[in-house]
């Protein structure tokens, strides 16, 4: 008998935060990536950019929910935002 191999094609996911209206970044908010299940499986913190780190291995066909718990005084937490990962490719909404 021959041996398989399974491989599982994976994505990744980062977020970038701006001021709505003027783009200006939002620095030193913390979010959330949460799984299909609402088991949260990373806690991030974005930096000078509005930028958090990529989030890699994520299962492509599976959706995750990003959800800004906390951010600087000032402005309000966002609603939560759901992506689903389609592919290794980058995707700009």
């Amino acid at each position: 008998e021959v041996p398989l191999v399974v491989v599982m094609k994976t994505g990744s996911l980062s977020v970038i935060i701006t001021e709505e209206g003027t783009g200006t970044p939002i620095e030193g908010a913390t979010v959330e990536v949460l799984d299909s299940n609402g088991k949260v499986i990373v806690t991030l913190t974005t930096d000078s950019e509005g930028k958090t780190e990529v989030v890699e291995e994520l299962t492509i066909g599976e959706s995750y929910t990003v959800h800004v718990t906390e951010v600087p005084e000032g402005y309000e937490v966002p609603s939560d935002e759901t992506a689903k990962i389609e592919s290794t490719e980058t995707v700009i909404p």
